[in-house]
């Protein structure tokens, strides 16, 4: 009896080597997958039916019609007027003849003018009026126009910027937490093929029955991950499909770690860094609007000069008598000498815009302070997670150990299920830090003039 119990014990025993051998190479070794989307793909077809993108497109074609229609207001103003009258007005009726050019002695008899029946008239007129100077006022509003197109295209950048990131943040996830996955269920899938071939874990063994229930909880524990995962998977795979994506599925998605995907997607090199980290798009639109701001002072101060334009008009007045032919030209001035309504508002614009000025600056230097901390945690993460690839290989390397002590007989399998834990420490600290690493670097680039990569640059290590 004591042979064959020996005999089961060294099955057993080499059969948990071979389990600790396995789970010390899976994590080097990943599947293939034919039908997985890369990010270039996901991100263009969310970024095909964003709402906000063409709301964005919207704007921005409707600033272009208003910048051309400001720069056409030097053309002259042509209208047309027509009208037809009948009336028994004594006024409308005189003036109505003497403009038809058939006034007539008779007209001017007392009875005539107090009483002079119903006439007919028509009256047609030409006109053109061209504005010569307009204080400068024109100019000021043709560059409000650029300005504000120019703010529009950048907030239309920032905004598909923040877009970007949160649609990167999102497929990094689901590729990092699939990469996880995939060994937490190898490890469990073979610790519950251990646990139902330990023979020897009878509550009559104390160290035997220890060992099985240290085993047990590792795959409590490894069941507990395996939730967690799997349900930030579904949360990032919702949070995609609001974002546009149709009915996304798991296995659409890279797996890889979450430092291959910054530098594959999200890349800054040093000499890039400066450039870009000046001002974020946002921060280029509220200069831009600055700009609008001071613009609208310039205006005020315009509407304090004089205006001056030339006008002419030729109509015809035809009436039952006969019709006349007349022409007019000439210049007119319009100068405000003074408004009690308009009194001080280019102070109070000056005012404005110097409060502008100052909330520009003070966001620019409050996104600049942003960007240099989040590239200090970045160096902290990346440091941190050296550290913990270190850590993993020596417990790779503890655990090879571990397998020759197990199958000598020199250790228990609460020994092993110890040394396992560790292991899975690491691991559930590595994945933090790659969600960390991925977060903090989509946190920079959207306070960053970061372009985004065409599809076909996507993918290159810069």
């Amino acid at each position: 009896m004591r042979i064959v119990s020996r005999k089961k014990n060294r099955q057993i025993k080499t059969y948990i080597s071979i389990f600790l051998y396995s789970l010390s190479v899976v994590i080097f070794f990943r599947p293939f997958h034919v039908q997985a989307k890369s990010f270039p793909q996901i991100w263009s077809e969310i970024l095909s039916r964003s709402y906000v993108e063409k709301s964005h497109q919207f704007k921005i074609e409707q600033l272009n019609e208003s910048k051309e229609r400001i720069s056409n207001q030097w053309l002259p103003k042509i209208y047309l007027e027509a009208q037809a009258l009948s009336s028994n007005e004594p006024a409308n009726v005189l003036f109505g003849k003497i403009s038809s050019g058939h006034i007539e002695e008779s007209d001017f008899g007392n009875d005539r003018l107090n009483r002079p029946g119903h006439n007919f008239f028509q009256k047609g007129t030409v006109g053109l009026n061209l504005s010569l100077y307009e204080g400068g006022i024109t100019a000021e509003q043709a560059s409000i126009a650029d300005a504000n197109l120019e703010a529009q295209k950048n907030l239309h950048m920032q905004s598909r910027l923040a877009q970007y990131s949160v649609v990167a943040n999102y497929y990094a996830n689901i590729g990092i937490f699939r990469s996880y996955l995939e060994k937490v269920a190898f490890m469990k899938k073979d610790i519950s093929s251990a646990i139902k071939s330990y023979e020897i874990g009878q509550k009559s063994n104390p160290v035997g029955y220890s060992g099985l229930l240290g085993m047990k909880s590792f795959l409590i524990r490894l069941q507990g991950l395996e939730i967690h995962f799997r349900s930030q998977i579904s949360q990032s795979l919702t949070a995609l499909r609001e974002l546009g994506l149709p009915n996304p599925q798991e296995d659409e998605f890279d797996i890889q770690d979450g430092k291959e995907f910054v530098q594959k997607y999200l890349s800054i090199n040093s000499n890039d860094r400066k450039n870009i980290s000046d001002s974020s798009f946002g921060i280029s639109a509220q200069r831009s609007n600055l700009i609008v701001q001071k613009k609208l002072y310039e205006i005020e101060k315009t509407l304090y000069r004089p205006k001056l334009g030339l006008f002419a008009e030729s109509g015809i007045v035809g009436g039952s008598r006969g019709s006349q032919v007349s022409n007019s030209v000439g210049l007119y001035l319009q100068w405000s000498l003074f408004d009690s309504s308009e009194r001080f508002r280019y102070k109070e614009a000056l005012l404005n815009y110097q409060a502008f000025d100052s909330e520009v600056l003070a966001k620019t230097q409050e996104e600049k302070t942003q960007i240099k901390i989040f590239e200090e945690r970045e160096k902290a993460l990346y440091a941190n997670f050296d550290i913990l690839q270190q850590s993993d290989q020596i417990l790779n390397d503890q655990l090879q150990v571990v397998t020759k002590l197990f199958r000598n007989g020199n250790i228990s399998a609460l020994q092993m299920v110890e040394v396992l834990n560790r292991r899975l420490d690491v691991l559930t600290q590595k994945i933090d830090a790659e969600l960390q690493i991925v977060k903090v670097r989509t946190e920079q680039i959207s306070r960053m003039s970061f372009q985004i990569p065409d599809d076909e640059k996507m993918g290159t290590t810069k």
